[in-house]
């Protein structure tokens, strides 16, 4: 069981004393007793030993009681290092045709309220890209998949105005999230955001069901955030994640 435990923030040392008992605390307590007893009761013979030499041999006897103790306690110390690695997040955005219809507040079409909310969480994504823990990989998706260059100054470049693209017509939601998590590997994904209307409207062979990608994330322990937009969602705020005290762990605003 832990003894002592010293805080750490990332990238520093953290050290452990635990004890593992032989047997179980009470035995412990109940042998180191039965010593003490017999290191107090049966004391040195004081009729050969005197002086300085008595107090050694005490001081011997004192030290080997402890000693056997100490043993019985079977204490480890646990030096754990915690350094924080860059991680990937990845933001998909839906540009198919189901995205202009204009039910979001304020009369915004489905994609004028997405990009408005990704510029409104622009100042979260700087401050995450400037301390050097994230790489932010942003795209668009219909049928097809397409990246959009990110910058410092500019993490989520996108134009409010909506633009007929081959292929708007569907919604590839699964095969775009499939295509995309390929991009990067699962040991530094940090998170997926996924802006939609939640509708998937894809025909063979891009109408892989997007819950098969969920379940495969879920299973390696990555986060997957679904913000909906639209009459059916429930409307969206700052998307933009924050590291936790974990590195590894996000949470949504």
């Amino acid at each position: 069981m832990p003894a002592e435990t010293d805080p750490t923030a990332a990238g520093s040392t953290a050290l452990t004393l635990l004890f593992e008992p032989v047997g179980s605390w009470w035995f412990v307590l109940m042998v180191a007793a039965g010593l003490a007893a017999v290191l107090v009761l049966v004391g040195p013979d004081r009729s050969r030993v005197e002086g300085f030499r008595l107090k050694w041999l005490v001081g011997l006897r004192v030290a080997a009681f402890l000693a056997i103790v100490l043993c019985m306690l079977r204490p480890t110390v646990v030096a754990q290092r915690r350094l924080q690695r860059e991680g990937d997040l990845l933001v998909l955005a839906d540009a198919s045709e189901s995205m202009t219809v204009a039910d979001a507040p304020a009369g915004q079409t489905r994609w004028e309220y997405l990009v408005s909310s990704l510029e409104a969480a622009a100042p979260e994504a700087r401050e995450l890209l400037d301390e050097g823990h994230l790489r932010l990989h942003l795209w668009r998706f219909d049928r097809g998949l397409e990246s959009v260059p990110v910058t410092a100054d500019d993490p989520f470049p996108l134009d409010p105005a909506w633009v007929k693209q081959e292929g708007s017509e569907e919604t590839a939601l699964g095969t775009a999230l499939d295509e995309a998590v390929q991009t990067t590997s699962f040991e530094s994904l940090a998170g997926v955001i996924v802006l939609s209307d939640g509708a998937q409207h894809a025909y063979p062979p891009r109408d892989l069901p997007p819950q098969t990608v969920a379940r495969r994330l879920g299973e390696s322990g990555i986060p997957l955030w679904s913000v909906l937009l639209g009459s059916s969602g429930l409307g969206v705020r700052a998307v933009m994640p924050k590291w936790s005290s974990s590195p590894w762990q996000m949470m949504c605003l």
